[in-house]
């Protein structure tokens, strides 16, 4: 039995395709209805909630893939490059700006952005959630970087055993069962995160767009370019894991032909979900 359950979280990856469809198919139009009924005067707290909590998801989900990312690094090690400099130093700058669209849409989903009427402390809670999701975003950093082979300082390679930083000194010799049970959840975080942060932020973006096929050719080629640099602002760092992971760990050409694949599959989808709307 444990054999079977081994194998299984091993070669997880149609499991979660399938798992994504059901979501595309189950929960998805739900979630689209209810966003196309929200708007400042008609907020949606629950809705808005979800959108502003699930990065912390990311941020969980990431701390407990590490030590497999890790063993994966160590083992199959990809040799630095120019795109390996371009990823560490872009992704991270793309990955503050997408969680910043985030929160904003987050509260102004869940009806939380302060009017100009408001008490003080209640745009002081605003501005305090601001610079949570600061500090959030520091722990992302400090975990890309560490995985991307950044040292903490010239003298320390490897961060202090305290607190949740451990987490960050634990190698992986063997795989065990427990070590895929770990990473199989925070992948599951991790497709949370991304589904509810990629309907909030390109999909809910999406329905106030102004784009549209009705003008002529130079207009409609510069609506592409917009929303092609959108789309480049916020979808690939909401997979900023994944990519960090094939950047940093050498992969087959069958795997990078299919990661390619996934990639134009989301651009186009993402393009056709904004001219229809």
């Amino acid at each position: 039995m444990s054999s079977l359950i081994h194998r299984l979280l091993k070669n997880r990856g149609l499991i979660f395709y399938i798992l994504f469809i059901g979501y595309l198919i189950t929960l998805h139009p739900g979630l689209i209805e209810r966003l196309s009924e929200a708007s400042l005067s008609n907020p949606d707290p629950l809705l808005g909630w979800i959108f502003l909590l699930s990065p912390f998801l990311e941020l969980v989900g990431f701390w407990l893939k590490y030590p497999f990312l890790t063993y994966y690094t160590s083992d199959y090690p990809q040799k630095p490059s120019s795109w390996t400099v371009v990823v560490m130093v872009l992704l991270p700058v793309l990955h503050l700006g997408m969680s910043a669209f985030l929160f904003i849409v987050g509260t102004q989903i869940a009806g939380l952005q302060p009017a100009g009427n408001d008490p003080w402390y209640w745009q002081l809670l605003y501005v305090a959630g601001f610079f949570l999701m600061i500090i959030k975003e520091a722990g992302f950093l400090l975990l890309f970087l560490s995985l991307g082979g950044i040292k903490w300082t010239n003298k320390q390679q490897y961060p202090p055993e305290i607190l949740l930083l451990k987490r960050l000194r634990k190698t992986i010799q063997k795989v065990q069962l427990k070590d895929l049970f770990e990473d199989t959840l925070g992948d599951i975080f991790l497709l949370i995160f991304s589904s509810m942060g990629y309907t909030a932020l390109w999909e809910y973006a999406g329905m106030s767009s102004p784009f549209s096929t009705s003008v002529g050719f130079r207009e409609y080629f510069y609506q592409l370019i917009g929303v092609l640099f959108y789309f480049v602002m916020v979808v690939p760092p909401l997979q900023a894991v994944y990519l960090l992971r094939d950047t940093v760990v050498r992969t087959t050409k069958r795997q990078r032909l299919w990661s390619g694949f996934q990639f134009a599959l989301t651009l186009v989808a993402a393009f056709l979900s904004i001219a229809r709307s």
